[in-house]
């Protein structure tokens, strides 16, 4: 999803069919900023959560793998923004 936001935002800014035509001074260009680098900033910062969350999910398995299975399970609650005391 994150690279099809990207891909669509690119496409809006590319595009010579605006959603408020560019003859109208300064609002014209501004929806092509604005409209135009938000879908693409959305999409730039879904790609980049997706990585992250690819990055902590492959060092859960990882902990799992190697018996870590205490600290596995305190990662993926901590991710979920529980936190659990240490006795």
């Amino acid at each position: 999803m994150g690279f099809f936001n990207t891909c669509l935002g690119l496409a809006y800014m590319l595009a010579p069919v605006d959603a408020i035509p560019d003859f109208i001074p300064v609002v014209g260009s501004l929806d092509d900023t604005f409209v135009g680098m938000g879908v693409l900033f959305l999409g730039l910062s879904s790609v980049y959560r997706n990585k992250l969350r690819d990055v902590k999910t492959k060092t859960i398995l990882e902990l799992i793998d190697d018996g870590n299975n205490q600290k596995a399970l305190k990662m993926l609650l901590e991710d979920k923004g529980i936190t659990i005391k240490d006795p």
